[in-house]
């Protein structure tokens, strides 16, 4: 009945959204033949639609125009033509799975978040990728957390692929903070030495306010270095735990106690805003993806080579970070399998890898594409070196409301450091199973 409920609020969820469609060239390859459109020079083409956040008619995010030229790379290759639907990047995974249980979904695949992948896979809308990897891929010239993100943890079989491959680690201005910090308590003494509160100047940033985003970023981290988990194996919450105080004690006391993390760390809805902060010299070091090196090189402290990038430090060394990409999977229901595949299998190309990594800023899924130039530079080995900590999300079944729900805690303590922590996180964590379990 919980799982029921739950569809239906994606279904309302869905039926409240507004999606655009936008055609342009891509590539991708279908099931047998797939569904086939006439060309410009009267042939057929196979013919997949993506459901994806890229909006090819706005102009004026150059991401998109980026993205477009990907897709019409990807189609010379293939031979596949691609169609894009637009849906708003927080409800593609409730549009893939209302539209796919209806019998009939929206797009062929969808370019989902992999850490919500468990909801998906769930609702028994994403098609098992093994078959074809097994037949077409070498899984040892992966790098690991390809297919640690794409798998389900119910079934240990793989329903999604990544573009590019997100991590978050520790950026900081060396000159503000000469060393780079390799623990918590490190972090907090150089954070201190480089607190200037007078001109506005703080030691340490992070993304904290009341966003499952900041879960992810800032705080999940530090509950997974000292041991603990937000969820068990069937999505069930693991959180009313002494590591997860603590991890919320230790962001609180940042900016509460110690100082060196100002207010806008748990105020500022836009990650832009730290990210700015530290660009103009006003934090020493903060809590981002690798994906920000695109906007830092804009940066002069960036162009100066004062800008450096280390794992997120931990209790005893550095502790595992978030790693998630937006990922391909194929709706289970599309009749148009195989050539979905064929973009995917595209897509990992070294040469593609490269030009995708070129205005994404991810880091690429191949081993075999580290060989390239672009990314032999101190940063991007710096970024590479960072993988060995990276990790996917716990597997939440109702991923959004689980972080949530710990996210009101956090935040709720943020403001009020006087109230008994670990009643509300019982408290979050007795109605959270209580609605989705009992």
């Amino acid at each position: 009945m919980k799982k029921q409920g739950k569809i239906m609020s994606l279904m309302l969820t869905t039926l409240l959204t507004v999606s655009m469609t936008a055609c342009s060239s891509g590539t991708a390859a279908n099931s047998g033949d797939g569904e086939k459109k006439a060309s410009a020079a009267g042939e057929d083409k196979p013919h997949i639609t993506i459901g994806s956040y890229i909006d090819p008619a706005n102009q004026e995010d150059p991401s998109n125009a980026k993205w477009m030229e990907f897709y019409e790379h990807l189609t010379e290759q293939t031979g596949v033509e691609i169609e894009i639907q637009t849906i708003p990047w927080d409800q593609i995974e409730s549009k893939m799975v209302v539209t796919n249980m209806a019998g009939s979904p929206s797009a062929d695949m969808y370019m989902i978040s992999s850490q919500k992948l468990a909801s998906v896979v769930n609702a028994g809308a994403a098609l098992p990728l093994d078959d074809y990897i097994d037949e077409n891929l070498d899984r040892s010239q992966y790098m690991d957390v390809v297919f640690t993100d794409g798998t389900f943890i119910g079934d240990g079989k793989v329903y999604c692929m990544p573009v590019s491959i997100h991590s978050r680690g520790l950026w900081y201005n060396k000159e503000l903070m000469p060393n780079a910090p390799t623990t918590r308590d490190e972090l907090l003494e150089y954070a201190i030495a480089a607190t200037d509160e007078a001109n506005k100047v703080y030691g340490f940033g992070f993304y904290g306010p009341n966003d499952y985003g900041s879960m992810e970023v800032s705080v999940a981290p530090f509950i997974w270095d000292a041991g603990g988990t937000l969820c068990d194996e069937e999505g069930k919450a693991t959180w009313a735990t002494d590591e997860t105080a603590d991890a919320i004690q230790f962001l609180s006391d940042c900016v509460n106690v110690h100082k060196v993390s100002p207010q806008t760390c748990l105020t500022s809805t836009q990650y832009a805003d730290i990210q700015d902060m530290f660009t103009s010299g006003h934090l020493a070091a903060y809590i981002d993806g690798t994906y920000a090196d695109n906007a830092l090189k804009e940066s002069q402290l960036y162009k100066d080579g004062k800008i450096g990038f280390v794992p997120l430090p931990g209790k005893k060394g550095p502790a595992p970070n978030f790693s998630n990409g937006w990922s391909f999977s194929i709706a289970s229901n599309s009749p148009n399998a195989d050539a979905c595949w064929k973009v995917i299998e595209a897509i990992q190309q070294p040469e593609n890898q490269t030009m995708h990594a070129a205005f994404d800023g991810g880091l690429p899924t191949t081993l075999e594409s580290y060989d390239d130039p672009m990314f032999s530079t101190p940063m991007y080995k710096a970024f590479k070196e960072n993988m060995d900590y990276a990790r996917g999300m716990d597997p939440f079944l109702h991923y959004q409301e689980g972080l949530e729900a710990i996210s009101n805690v956090k935040s709720s303590y943020f403001m009020d450091p006087t109230q008994d922590l670990t009643k509300l996180l019982e408290d979050a964590q007795e109605q959270f199973n209580k609605k989705f379990y009992d």
